[in-house]
């Protein structure tokens, strides 16, 4: 229940946001969640489906994750510090990164948080810390992305690496355009990720250490969802929904390079996602949600784009009814049901 309240009460910031429309405001309302969603994941205990792994990995130390990682959970441990504490620190740093991303990029900043809560934030914040903690390192990369920057967004990519391998992955984006992709190229795209998607063992097999280890573990031993196929479905549908929508309404926001790139991205993204989602869907959530996420700043663009407030308010219930929805599954999930410290 207390997704659903803290959602319903994102939701209701965000029409007030719209109608407001004061970027002051925004701001002050987007802090105010941001300290909601980090007070919800280091509250917690025993919530989500790798809390007993990373608990462990406190407690007993964390061989073989990535070296910014282990670095921070042994030196916490080593003073003596409440793993509670260490879980604040970890998503008070990775929602920090993300609202400066998002403060620096989107236009409205409430709604973008909401799509960000009802999926991404419960999927690696409260379970897969370390991608949490990476993907937020990527997005503050962005800036150096639109300012050109290359040495300085490789050193922040650099970076995430060591909290997850994967996110090497995000290198791709400097090299996105900031203009609309012609007919060849998304051919080329096509092609492109039906080869990744065709020579992907072989790939694997060109990797190294632990990463090849863990990317074959994905491939070849985790267990497979029997409703594979409907969880692929569903999830193409949803991830569809933005790219509808900037299709429908977004004529304008095009208009803006960077939201061209945004929207770019997050192509590149789905992509991946349809590309490797049947193989492995631990793979296919990891690689893509660096691009995916891109749907926040897409979100915020989007009803800064359209002046009238009825199509604002539109857009806005569209993507109110999306969060519900993503917020029910996870509700209706048992590793997801929440308890507090105390």
């Amino acid at each position: 229940m207390i997704y659903l309240i803290v959602c319903l009460f994102i939701i209701l910031l965000g029409y007030i946001e719209i109608l407001e429309n004061s970027r002051v405001s925004a701001s002050l309302y987007g802090i105010f969640v941001a300290f909601i969603m980090v007070a919800m994941a280091a509250l917690r205990t025993n919530v989500g489906p790798d809390w007993q792994a990373y608990y462990e990995f406190y407690i007993h130390g964390a061989e073989g994750t990535e070296a910014g990682y282990h670095f921070l959970n042994d030196l916490f441990f080593e003073f003596g510090i409440h793993y509670n504490v260490f879980l604040l620190f970890i998503n008070t740093l990775s929602l920090i990164l993300i609202y400066l991303g998002l403060q620096k990029h989107a236009k409205f900043l409430i709604f973008p948080i909401l799509l960000f809560y009802c999926e991404l934030f419960l999927y690696f914040n409260f379970s897969g810390i370390r991608q949490a903690l990476a993907i937020s390192l990527t997005i503050y990369s962005t800036r150096f992305i639109i300012t050109r920057s290359f040495w300085k967004f490789l050193a922040i990519v650099v970076l995430a690496t060591y909290f997850h391998n994967t996110a090497i992955v995000f290198i791709i984006a400097y090299f996105i355009p900031f203009r609309k992709l012609t007919k060849k190229e998304y051919f080329i795209l096509l092609l492109g990720f039906l080869l990744f998607s065709t020579l992907i063992f072989s790939i694997v097999n060109l990797l190294s250490g632990s990463l090849a280890a863990k990317a074959m573990y994905y491939l070849e031993f985790q267990e497979r969802d029997p409703n594979i196929k409907s969880l692929f479905v569903i999830g193409t549908i949803k991830r569809t929904m933005i790219i509808v929508l900037v299709l429908f309404f977004g004529k304008k926001m095009l208009e803006d390079k960077n939201s061209i790139f945004f929207f770019n991205i997050y192509l590149i993204g789905f992509g991946m996602y349809l590309a490797t989602y049947l193989i492995s869907a631990d793979i296919g959530v990891r690689l893509s949600s660096y691009f995916l996420i891109f749907d926040l700043f897409l979100a915020g663009n989007l009803l800064s784009a359209n002046y009238k407030l009825t199509t604002r308010l539109l857009i806005a219930t569209i993507l109110s009814l999306i969060a519900l929805y993503k917020i029910t599954t996870y509700m209706a999930m048992e590793t997801y049901t929440y308890h507090w410290i105390f």
